[in-house]
């Protein structure tokens, strides 16, 4: 009986963390970036598939349902502007579709994002930050590089839904300034357990190792 009640829990736990694990399709038509980045993304637990085209990408999308995530090429064969991204947002439904691309006119990412595109990372991202940012994305943040023209940036804080908490960011900027634990506890008037804990949610929400991974994951995607 014990030995298939352990069964039990070990098939409940595999199913648990399968359900647990972002899903991503990559649709871009440059064969060795798409390989290169599927094999990071798997390599931090995130299940990664690929397309080549936009009708590839559709069929992917619709074929699997269980996508949380879409990286969209521009460029890739069968891409017509905005009509295609509409299109595969409305394939998508609740994955969260994001351009994946290199610079875009102010105007035109602008409409992406009321489209409900989810924000653009550019393709020079490092392959460690890309993971950060697809974590922070699948939390709610619409995410866009520190070079998004300003009237882009101050709409999206305006869609975001603020996912890191106020406590939050203070902890992070103190950590990010040298602070320890007990130093930040004092400054903010809290308890060092409390900071810990507030430490571990926003490395969680960013895919950070520890404190000071975060620190520099934040400061490459603009956070701080």
């Amino acid at each position: 009986m014990a030995d298939l009640e352990n069964t039990n829990l070990s098939a409940e736990s595999n199913k648990d963390a399968k359900e647990d694990k972002l899903t991503v399709l990559i649709a871009d038509d440059h064969e060795l970036l798409s390989h290169a980045l599927s094999s990071a993304l798997n390599s931090y637990g995130i299940e990664a598939f690929t397309a080549k085209s936009f009708q590839e990408a559709l069929l992917s999308i619709r074929k699997h349902k269980e996508f949380d995530m879409v990286l969209l090429d521009l460029q890739m064969p069968g891409m017509q502007g905005l009509q295609s991204i509409k299109a595969v947002v409305k394939a998508a439904g609740a994955s969260k579709v994001v351009l994946f691309t290199g610079d875009v006119e102010p105007d035109f990412l602008q409409s992406a994002l009321d489209a409900n595109v989810w924000g653009l990372i550019p393709k020079t991202i490092s392959l460690k930050s890309m993971v950060g940012v697809i974590k922070l994305i699948s939390t709610g943040e619409v995410f866009l590089p520190t070079n998004a023209s300003t009237s882009v940036i101050r709409s999206v804080e305006k869609k975001n839904v603020g996912d890191f908490t106020q406590d939050e960011f203070l902890v992070l900027g103190h950590a990010a300034n040298g602070l320890t634990n007990k130093e930040i506890a004092f400054t903010i008037g809290t308890s060092e357990s409390r900071v810990k804990m507030l430490m571990r949610s926003v490395c969680g929400k960013v895919g950070a190792k520890n404190r000071a991974h975060a620190a520099v994951l934040c400061r490459e995607l603009g956070i701080l």
